[in-house]
């Protein structure tokens, strides 16, 4: 991590380090993973997150994102709870609306 220049700032930091640890197998982060998270490959990978069409407010891009983080983690509530950072229930709610919808 030392060696890589962070162009942006400190929340590329973050992300850098929540996607590491989404993509991690188990439950400690492991260093492979870190690497290939840092190496700033301008090509996505086939599990990223995209969104295309017109911008969407903050809300349903979080919920968006919170489908993918559980999509990627198996359909496991806690950890994708977990690897975003934030409670089981407030993740439920979050997820909730498209639950109902289909």
């Amino acid at each position: 991590m030392t060696r890589y220049p962070f162009p942006g700032n400190v929340r590329e930091l973050r992300s850098l380090l929540e996607r590491a640890l989404v993509l991690a197998a188990g439950p400690e982060l492991d260093l492979d993973v870190l690497a290939g998270s840092a190496a700033g490959s301008t090509v996505p990978a086939d599990d990223s997150f995209r969104v295309e069409g017109p911008p969407l407010d903050m809300e349903e891009l979080q919920r968006r994102y919170a489908r993918h983080v559980l999509e990627q983690l198996g359909g496991k509530r806690m950890e994708a709870a977990r690897a975003l950072g934030i409670s089981y229930p407030t993740f439920l709610k979050r997820i909730g609306s498209d639950e109902e919808s289909g």
